[in-house]
């Protein structure tokens, strides 16, 4: 059944989970691969275009926060810690165990790169939440991974249900006159014994309870039927086929060598035109999803194509 989508964020959760799963796969491989600095610029890019596209941009900065800090704290650490490298650019005082600070411009562009990569990585992260539909993806992998997908579904409830418990035991707790503030360290341990004993009484009955319902549910036992069922469409093809394109680049590249950089003892040439060549090739397959976004709503009668 066609379903006619009216706002960006909702066509690129549109798609089948297996695609994006694909897609961020490829994405996390090229990611966590390569460490030449144009190339993860490449990737980096690539990202933000897709999150521009997701509508994204506000769940982004504050990722962004968390990963700039991270990426201050490496390069900073890797700079005065890091005196390996032939290019000294400056020379500090001695400081106790650490022994003379010096910072090389090869440190520094290592430690700028390994923050590129954390940037890089917790911007697909962002792009991961931003499209993909949780209960869609969950139910897609029940088919293939039925009870590696309900302990997931599990794992994922767990830890709210343990909040409102805990809660509702602390609340009932206090009515019968506990006094969870004490002074104290010792005292605060005597005082939350009961409740965190309390807690697990409670989680282990929850469990049973769990157990009981799977196993009236027949869960387990036969091939599971499932009320919807989830279309692979041509627009999951094209996202497949264009990752397979920039894949067939990515392992081209390996043969040749590219996508790595070296930093010690001298930093190494920084750009080539196999680089160029080879992150156009790339830089193409992964703007796929990108292009099939925009051309959606530039053209209506792709609508019903794709």
């Amino acid at each position: 059944m066609y379903r006619c989508l009216s706002n960006t964020k909702s066509f690129i959760k549109d798609f089948h989970p297996l695609s994006v799963w694909i897609y961020i796969g490829t994405l996390f491989l090229l990611a966590m691969t390569y460490t030449h600095p144009a190339y993860l610029a490449m990737l980096l890019l690539s990202v933000l275009i897709a999150i521009h596209f997701a509508g994204a941009w506000k769940e982004w900065r504050s990722y962004f926060i968390f990963a700039l800090s991270m990426v201050l704290l490496i390069v900073l650490i890797n700079a005065f810690i890091s005196s390996a490298g032939s290019t000294v650019i400056w020379n500090g005082p001695i400081v106790p165990i650490f022994g003379q600070l010096t910072i090389t411009k090869e440190a520094a562009a290592y430690g700028l790169n390994m923050g590129l990569k954390i940037l890089l990585t917790v911007s697909i992260f962002c792009l991961y939440q931003a499209i993909v539909d949780i209960d869609e993806t969950l139910s897609f992998a029940l088919k293939i991974i039925p009870k590696s997908a309900v302990v997931i579904i599990m794992a994922f409830l767990m830890l709210p249900r343990i909040k409102r418990n805990l809660a509702e035991i602390r609340q009932v707790m206090s009515a019968r006159g506990a006094n969870f503030d004490t002074k104290g360290i010792i005292a605060k341990i005597k005082a939350h014994f009961p409740l965190w004993n309390i807690l697990l009484l409670t989680c282990l009955e929850g469990s049973w309870d769990s157990a009981e319902s799977l196993h009236a549910r027949a869960f387990g036992v036969g091939r599971r039927t499932f009320y919807q069922k989830r279309s692979w469409m041509v627009r999951d093809s094209i996202i497949a086929a264009g990752c397979i394109f920039s894949l067939t680049g990515f392992v081209f590249g390996l043969f040749g060598g590219q996508g790595f950089f070296k930093f010690y003892p001298k930093l190494g040439n920084l750009f080539t035109k196999e680089d160029f060549l080879l992150i156009s090739w790339i830089f193409l397959g992964l703007s796929v999803i990108v292009v099939l976004q925009w051309s959606y709503y530039k053209w209506k009668f792709l609508r019903l194509k794709i």
